[in-house]
């Protein structure tokens, strides 16, 4: 579907996935120009990867919305943004990566309506809910029960929370500034 929708486009999941998690086999997904991605609610759809992959890799120059989905079991984080990212509506969990379980951003990333959750940062830095190296905006979002730390905002990095939750992390602080 990815392949087949034309910059701007926007893809729909089947009602008929309501209740499923799809385990990615090929690897990950890459959006390398603007897109929606809509799906059906994140309690009601998961995009597993199998804890052997990335599930999005957001490139350059890509203006990319995630809403709707569940997004779990990723290997090296569920996303890896250089682009711009809208994720709303949307959880976050059981992730791991070298630096950042959950969403390592190194672009434009604005997290509304969503939780991060259950990640697990190996290197022990600080980010396993999210890596931010650019600039980050969380809306009442919940970031929490993270192994080693919930946000890593590097030196780089500007984040803005607000009406947000951090708690309840594991071996690091909610927030480590560098």
């Amino acid at each position: 579907a990815i392949f087949a929708t034309s910059s701007g486009g926007t893809i729909d999941f089947a009602a008929s996935l309501s209740g499923s998690a799809i385990g990615l086999t090929l690897g990950t997904l890459t959006l390398n120009k603007n897109l929606t991605i809509q799906g059906l609610g994140a309690d009601n759809l998961t995009l597993d990867g199998n804890n052997s992959t990335r599930i999005f890799s957001i490139e350059p120059n890509a203006n990319v919305a995630i809403s709707g989905l569940s997004l779990a079991n990723a290997s090296n984080s569920a996303i890896f943004n250089f682009g711009t990212l809208n994720l709303s509506e949307s959880i976050v969990r059981d992730s791991r990566g070298r630096f950042t379980g959950g969403i390592n951003n190194q672009g434009n990333l604005t997290v509304v309506n969503s939780i991060i959750r259950d990640n697990q940062d190996e290197e022990r830095e600080g980010g396993s809910g999210i890596g931010n190296f650019g600039t980050a905006t969380l809306q009442g979002s919940t970031v929490s029960n993270n192994l080693n730390g919930g946000i890593f905002n590097a030196s780089n990095g500007n984040l803005t929370i607000d009406n947000s939750t951090i708690s309840n992390h594991i071996g690091q602080s909610g927030i480590r500034n560098s």
